[in-house]
């Protein structure tokens, strides 16, 4: 699977307004993206239960991947009514737990919704909502094809590119 990225604010609204609504047990409010983590200075408190829920809007049709990242809590994604299977990854570079599912979605509007409950460590809540869209991949094979035949910056060709190239 590519390296993935955040959901952008672009594709994520909720009663025809930007953002995710999010519900805790002090209120709601409206985030344009669900990126939550320590790194970025914006971490939940320990022990936060929250939920958002919208609508994802995707620019194709295609498999998308979608990613919970997460950290001192649990979160369960549900995508048109459904919660679909999801597979463990490695951790982030950020140290965070990595769950992803794979799911094929049309092009347009689709309902979301993200459940959170914390786990049992006491520690800041960090969560993010990523995805891999269907023309990452392809864009990131470009792009490693590209370097590998020295048409960047650096025209030297690792060892291992090459060798994989000559073997076309």
């Amino acid at each position: 699977m590519s390296r993935s990225s955040l959901v952008p604010a672009s594709a994520l609204s909720h009663d025809g307004e930007p953002g995710l609504l999010r519900i805790t047990g002090s209120g709601t409010r409206t985030d344009r993206t669900v990126d939550f983590t320590t790194e970025g200075g914006n971490e939940l408190p320990a022990g936060t239960v929250a939920s958002w829920s919208g609508t994802l809007t995707v620019p194709s049709e295609g498999d998308y991947w979608l990613g919970i990242q997460s950290l001192g809590a649990i979160g369960e994604l549900v995508v048109d009514g459904t919660v679909p299977a999801t597979v463990a990854g490695a951790p982030t570079a950020d140290g965070l737990a990595d769950t992803r599912t794979r799911i094929r979605l049309t092009a347009g509007a689709h309902t979301l919704s993200l459940n959170l409950v914390p786990d049992l460590s006491a520690t800041p809540v960090q969560l993010r909502l990523n995805w891999v869209a269907p023309q990452q991949p392809s864009a990131h094979h470009d792009a490693a094809v590209a370097a590998a035949q020295g048409r960047t910056r650096n025209s030297a060709r690792p060892a291992l590119a090459t060798a994989v190239l000559e073997r076309r």
